[in-house]
Order: C-alpha cells, then sequence, then structure tokens
C-alpha cells in the first residue's frame, strides 16, 4: 500500500467516525440511485428514510464513488411521508451530488451511516447495528449510458392482504432494460453482513410461514407472519441490456407487523396464540389448529356471515368448497368474547 493511499484511507476512516456521530440513527432504510447526464458524468442521489424527528440539517453523509475517490454531501430535500398504523413519523430524506467518472468501468458506489431503527426482531442489537448501502454503476461504451432503475413507492407503502404481508415498490426503468430482483440480505458494518441476522420468516417461524421476492416485478410477499414488530430486508433490483449486467440497485427497508388488520373496515386482531389456520392438500379445505374452544365463522368480502361452527381444542378440517371462489375473514370467538380473524382464499 503506498503512503498516499493509507494516508486517503486514514483520511476516510477518520471522516466516516465523524460523520456518523453528527449523523442521526433511526435509518428505517434507504437506495441509492443515479442518472446519466452526459458523457461520463451522472446524478447520485442518496436516499434515507427516517425518523422524522431525527431530520438534522447538518447532517452529512460520505459517499464512496467507487473510482477511488470520496464525496461529502448533505440532504437537500425532506418529505414526511403519509401515516399509517404502523410508520407514525417516516420522513424521506435525498442527500444529491454530482461527479464525472475519468472513463468506463464498473463503479460499486457506496454509503454507510449510523445507527438502524432499535427493536429490530431480525437483527439482534439492532440500534447499535451500522447501516450500509451499495449500488452498482456500469460504463460500457459498446452497452451505451444508463440510469439506475427507480424504486417509486415509499418504503412505507406496504400491507396485508389476507395473511400475506405485501410490499410492491413499483420499479421504474427510464432505459427500457431488462430487470431481474431477488432477495439479499441488509448490510453493516464496512457494507459487510450483519452478525446474527436472519430472514424475517425465520423469527418465530410457524410451519408454512415463508417470505420471497418476484423476480419479475420486486414485488416482497411474506405469507403468514407470527410475531409482531420490525424486521429489516433488502431487494435488490439488477438491469441487464443485451444479457449483460449494467447497473443493480439495492433497497434496504423496514417493515412493521401490527397485530391488528381489517375486515370490513373494522380492526381485528389476529390472535395466533389460539388459532392457525394453513391450507390442505385440497383446494379450499383449511387445516384449523385451536388452543381453546372457540366459535368460529366464516365472513364474505362484504362482511356476510356464510356459516358458523363451534371447534374445541386441536386440529380439525374446515370445509369451504361449497362457497364461491374469494377471499373470507374467518372470525374466531372465545367464551369470553374476545375476537379475533385470520384471512383465507378460496380458489
Amino acid at each position: 500500500m503506498t503512503s498516499t493511499h493509507a494516508i486517503r484511507c486514514l483520511l476516510l476512516l477518520v471522516a466516516l467516525t465523524v460523520c456518523s456521530q453528527v449523523h442521526a440513527s433511526h435509518i428505517y432504510g434507504g437506495e441509492i440511485r443515479y442518472q446519466h447526464l452526459s458523457g461520463h458524468t451522472y446524478a447520485i442521489d442518496v436516499i434515507l428514510f427516517v425518523r422524522s424527528s431525527s431530520v438534522d440539517p447538518t447532517d452529512q453523509l460520505i459517499l464512496d464513488l467507487g473510482d477511488g475517490s470520496w464525496d461529502t454531501i448533505g440532504w437537500a430535500e425532506s418529505d414526511l411521508l403519509p401515516n399509517d398504523t404502523s410508520w407514525w413519523d417516516v420522513a424521506r430524506v435525498t442527500y444529491p451530488t454530482l461527479h464525472s467518472y475519468l472513463g468506463s468501468g464498473s463503479y460499486t458506489l457506496q454509503v454507510s451511516s449510523q445507527n438502524r431503527n432499535e427493536g429490530i426482531l431480525n437483527i439482534p442489537n439492532s440500534v447499535n447495528q451500522e447501516f450500509c448501502l451499495r449500488a452498482l454503476l456500469v460504463i460500457d461504451p459498446l452497452l451505451g449510458p444508463n440510469s439506475s432503475v427507480h424504486f417509486t413507492a415509499p418504503q412505507n407503502d406496504a400491507g396485508f392482504s389476507w395473511s400475506t404481508w405485501l410490499h410492491h415498490p413499483v420499479p421504474d426503468e427510464p432505459d427500457g432494460d431488462s430487470l431481474s430482483f431477488d432477495l439479499v440480505e441488509p448490510r453493516g458494518m464496512g457494507c459487510g453482513n450483519i452478525p446474527g441476522y436472519q430472514e424475517p420468516f425465520e423469527v418465530g417461524s410457524v410451519p408454512g410461514s415463508w417470505n420471497g421476492v418476484d423476480p419479475v416485478n420486486g414485488t416482497f410477499a411474506w405469507y403468514f407472519p407470527k410475531l409482531s414488530g420490525e424486521y429489516v430486508f433488502a431487494i435488490r433490483a439488477r438491469e441487464w441490456r443485451n444479457g449483460t449486467l449494467i447497473g443493480e440497485v439495492t433497497r434496504d427497508m423496514s417493515l412493521v407487523i401490527s397485530p391488528m388488520f381489517w375486515v370490513n373496515g373494522v380492526a381485528e386482531e389476529r390472535d395466533l396464540e389460539v388459532i392457525t389456520v394453513f391450507p390442505s392438500s385440497e383446494a379450499g379445505v383449511f387445516r384449523v389448529l385451536s388452543t381453546l374452544a372457540i366459535s368460529l365463522a366464516v365472513v364474505d368480502a362484504l362482511g356476510r356471515k356464510m356459516e358458523e361452527q363451534r371447534f374445541s381444542t386441536g386440529e380439525v378440517l374446515l370445509d369451504l368448497r361449497g362457497h364461491a371462489a374469494g377471499t373470507y375473514a374467518l372470525v374466531v370467538v372465545r367464551n369470553d368474547g374476545r375476537r379475533s380473524a385470520q384471512r383465507v382464499i378460496v380458489p
């Protein structure tokens, strides 16, 4: 290592340390975007989703531009995202900059900050874990200029579709390139792996639970979350031109699982300690596992009670093949009058 390179690395380490001290914590997620302007010049935006109460105009980030240079960037705008039951103070903060590269090559953009939100269920000691974003920018004269894919939906644009938690990132590809999506691990200190990280479905998992990303449209789906709380995952979007990888962007994001969801305009609690419902090997027939004696009503999308049954403890089969295809709520009532609900789909 040359003395000049060593000095640059030392200066970067000092700068990162100072920056992490002044930058606010409570980061929900983020991504890096870039847009080709002319020649080898690009407009680059670092997008962070943070608690609105933690935004500070003096905050700065240090962006590794992937060519041996770094840029210290301040935030230019912040907009408060609409509230819902899970995200009460989320702000989207944009850190913009311009950079001209000297020539062709593959450049990995990277930025780190402190800290992630506290209490994340699938990251141990999350409030002390560093947050890191990466993006790949490829300059190839044979492929032509490229602007990165943009996730146009905010990170808190998500919710339940009956028993499945969904996030639609709504990707926009400005150059008409082909896209593919996959689920990758979020990054921590030095953009390395986060010790003890688990996929969301692995926390308090139950049989049949899973999560994944649609490789075509990037939609994240988690079937049957069990534990309420905050989780983190990351969606990678890769751009392909003539069969060659020309760029990639990763959205690192949080999700919040609430014990409440909506059945016909009324909030119902999902009481997983009492009832668990799984599909059986026959379409329209469901396995119902109950830890208490309950009354179970089948309610259609218009709020009409289609049938009602009494169940004792243990496992029984619920046959809904006689009902029209569609989505139904299984509304459970305990002997003490407490209600909960589970959603199922009859094909």
